[in-house]
């Protein structure tokens, strides 16, 4: 670990390549303690009776136009709440995989030079182990506090996107920064405590 927030935080891009450091280190440090304190919060239980097919049964969300992040804008509420969901359930999937690769082709382009999938499963690791399973996210609105806006840090400006999903035992905080990519957001950083 500490090889690679060393390389992410010393690579070419000092400035970007702090903020996805820090990104990373405070989801470890502060994300997750991955210990009994979690309760049932997530874990898949083998005695369970849930299936994983019965969030089938969930009605699919509604039709969201995309934001276009070259306006530098915030999205609308709609557009942050589909945003917000689809960046967690695409983590969630990878969590649950322990393959990150997918979640890794979904980010933002210097975060993908910066942490490889490997890097990514190994930096969030806690998580797989311990089985967090965040797919009560599909059917939950999220609360955004403070709401969204147009930050710079480090020279870099992003969306950030604070907030929490009222999951249960336990609620789920995130934050979560997207830069502009052409006329997407895409993720340069995330952060989930479950604490």
């Amino acid at each position: 670990m500490k090889k690679l927030a060393t390389t992410v935080l010393f690579g070419k891009d000092g400035q970007l390549s702090g903020l996805i450091a820090l990104a990373i280190v405070g989801a470890i440090a502060l994300g997750c303690s991955c210990n009994k304190q979690f309760g049932d919060l997530g874990k898949t239980d083998s005695n369970s009776n849930s299936s994983p097919t019965s969030n089938s049964t969930a009605p699919p969300p509604p039709s969201v136009s995309k934001p276009d992040a070259s306006t530098g804008e915030v999205p609308s509420e709609a557009q942050l709440q589909e945003m917000t969901r689809t960046t967690i359930l695409d983590f969630n999937a990878a969590i649950k995989s322990g393959d990150f690769t997918n979640f890794h082709r979904t980010v933002s382009k210097p975060f993908q030079k910066q942490a490889s999938p490997e890097k990514m499963a190994d930096a969030f690791k806690v998580f797989t182990e311990a089985k967090i399973d965040f797919d009560e996210v599909q059917t939950l609105p999220a609360t955004y506090s403070p709401p969204a806006s147009i930050q710079r840090a480090s020279g870099v400006k992003h969306l950030q996107v604070l907030g929490y999903y009222e999951t249960s035992p336990r609620t789920m905080k995130f934050d979560l920064k997207y830069i502009p990519e052409g006329k997407d957001w895409k993720l340069i950083a995330i952060e989930v405590n479950t604490k």
